[in-house]
């Protein structure tokens, strides 16, 4: 029972810090300026993930005063069960994360799990910072309304299930499955040049106005297109 209970410590453990990584170090310049850069460069293209095994060694070392501090104060069982909880939390995350970015949703979860990440790709970088629960979020106030996610199509690419496949090769335009859900805006070529898109991404990203990784951040969406969705036929 002990190492059931630690386990799934473990596991809702990772959530929050999950949660406060992401909100007080990769969206903040003065903790985190080289985790920052490389978040923020999967928020310019979604598609890139840095590698795998050496997250996984990052996490693991991380665990070794985690497991020091739990055997030390709770007991041996405890500081095997808690930090292995949280690693597997941090699997599941690493496992979900790519799925939101490259397959299509297979369920209604699996459809709220994306509108809610991708809401903060797009459109609430300065909220739902959680990806596995919206717990976090909802309980510091930075939950973002469930509502129509804006695409820019200058990222749509990245986001290959969204997209319509008959009109790749042409205009993009949104799968109708999820045309209520999802729309484009912007035009492909909308870049992080102008001053005035600049100044948005580091007010939204908490980001210092002498940041050097601006540029290759967020494309905030300010100016919305009508949909573009696949005619009926």
């Amino acid at each position: 029972m002990t190492w059931i209970v630690g386990f799934c410590g473990g596991v809702v453990l990772w959530t929050l810090l999950e949660y406060a990584f992401h909100r007080c170090v990769f969206h903040r310049a003065r903790l985190g300026r080289l985790l920052m850069g490389a978040h923020l460069q999967h928020h310019a293209r979604p598609e890139r993930f840095n590698p795998f095994l050496g997250k996984a060694l990052l996490a693991g070392l991380m665990l070794v005063p985690l497991a020091m501090i739990c055997s030390r104060t709770l007991g041996p069982r405890w500081g095997g069960s808690i930090p292995l909880g949280t690693f597997m939390g941090w699997v599941g995350f690493e496992v979900l994360h790519a799925r939101i970015h490259r397959r299509a949703p297979l369920g209604r979860v699996g459809r709220w799990a994306r509108r809610h990440h991708l809401r903060h790709h797009f459109m609430h970088p300065d909220g739902n910072f959680g990806v596995l629960t919206p717990v976090w979020d909802a309980l510091f106030g930075t939950l973002a309304p469930d509502e129509v996610v804006d695409v820019p199509r200058s990222r749509a690419k990245g986001l290959a299930w969204l997209l319509d496949r008959r009109n790749a090769v042409s205009e993009l335009a949104i799968d109708a499955a999820f045309c209520a859900e999802y729309r484009l805006i912007g035009s492909p070529s909308a870049g992080s040049s102008s001053s005035g898109r600049q100044a948005q991404v580091r007010a939204a990203a908490r980001l210092p106005a002498d940041s050097s990784v601006v540029h290759t951040t967020i494309e905030p969406a300010t100016v919305s297109s009508p949909p573009s969705c696949p005619a009926s036929t």
